[in-house]
């Protein structure tokens, strides 16, 4: 039997990889609380009057990783320096989507009823898994188009069930105006061309595209996604401003 990355034979277990690579190995993987975004947790938290700290967790999140999530709370309007919830912030809340998805889909509800269909399917493309791989290159319009033209795709179930929670109609889709939705969800990822495939990010932080992505040589991008790992964009859009000159 195969279990991980060792072979299991016999009631003995033989590792497949040398020992130098072992003894660079950590003992187990890192607590997800301790590398994941923990804005939805702080608004949680906020929303029951407490902190994060005063929960006893196994994994005690760090300040920096705290105050990182208060930040990004501010940046979305949902909270205030004083961690008071805002309106809208109840009101993203209540809709139990991630926070950046929520106040997506809320604040196209501002601009038309077809933006709002849009953020629908946006939300539905953060939260699954990107239905063409990311070696199709970032461009969030790609994606859109083919779930237009693929009406059966799985991923209309998720987006279906958001019009129906939204009291939102199915229209046509305002592509052109993808950048300004994933700017509502991630203002802290709208970033500037540095340098090649490089962009520096709002909140001081860098990303790159992979190489051979159609959008490199934009001068702004509207971020959605990205592999952390490498700090690889994965969801992007041109901004409307690069749209024109393109």
């Amino acid at each position: 039997c195969l279990v991980g990355s060792e072979m299991c034979i016999r009631d003995r277990c033989y590792r497949l990889w040398n020992e130098e690579q072992h003894q660079r190995l950590i003992e187990h993987d890192q607590a997800e609380i301790l590398t994941n975004d923990l804005s939805s947790f702080l608004l949680e938290a906020c929303m029951w009057g407490a902190k994060i700290t005063d929960f006893s967790l196994i994994d005690m999140p760090s300040e920096a990783q705290i105050t990182q999530a208060h930040s990004v709370l501010m940046g979305l309007q949902i909270v205030d320096e004083n961690l008071q919830v805002s309106l809208h912030g109840k009101a993203v809340h209540r809709l139990g989507s991630q926070v950046h998805i929520g106040t997506m889909l809320l604040k196209s509800r501002q601009l038309s009823p077809a933006h709002q269909s849009l953020a629908c399917a946006l939300a539905v493309l953060l939260e699954e898994k990107d239905p063409m791989g990311n070696q199709a290159g970032s461009l969030c319009y790609e994606r859109l188009t083919l779930l237009q033209q693929q009406k059966n795709h799985s991923l209309w179930r998720g987006i279906r069930q958001w019009h129906k929670k939204l009291e939102c109609k199915l229209t046509p889709w305002p592509l052109e105006d993808t950048a300004v939705l994933l700017g509502f969800a991630f203002p802290h990822w709208i970033g500037k061309a540095s340098g090649a495939a490089r962009y520096a990010l709002v909140n001081g932080t860098g990303a790159q595209l992979l190489e051979h992505d159609p959008l490199i040589g934009q001068d702004w991008l509207a971020v959605g996604n990205m592999l952390l790992t490498d700090s690889c964009l994965l969801y992007t859009s041109p901004s409307p401003r690069d749209r024109q000159k393109s």
